[in-house]
């Protein structure tokens, strides 16, 4: 199966010190859908916002369909935000 979405051990650590994520590896195949589960705080969100370009990680790297994104965003992948917000572009 075609690997769409390709993560290596990005992390996320905070100014104030705190690890939002750390070492996170995946591979989403093409045609399939993930599940995120966790308690509270467990970097669920700060993970999404990496995967769509709202927060650049900072280290490793983030892979669609074998290009290296670097700090753009995914322009293609669809979320909704834990709120509900809907976001509009003018």
């Amino acid at each position: 199966m075609t690997t769409v979405i390709s993560i290596k051990d990005i992390s996320k650590r905070y100014k104030n010190g705190e690890w939002g994520v750390k070492n996170i590896t995946l591979d989403i195949p093409k045609g399939k859908m993930i599940l995120l589960a966790g308690e509270n705080g467990a970097g669920k969100s700060t993970l999404i916002n990496m995967l769509v370009g709202l927060l650049i990680p900072t280290t490793g790297t983030i892979h669609y369909n074998k290009e290296y994104l670097g700090n753009r965003e995914f322009n293609n992948i669809g979320f909704c935000t834990q709120n509900l917000s809907i976001l509009i572009g003018i």
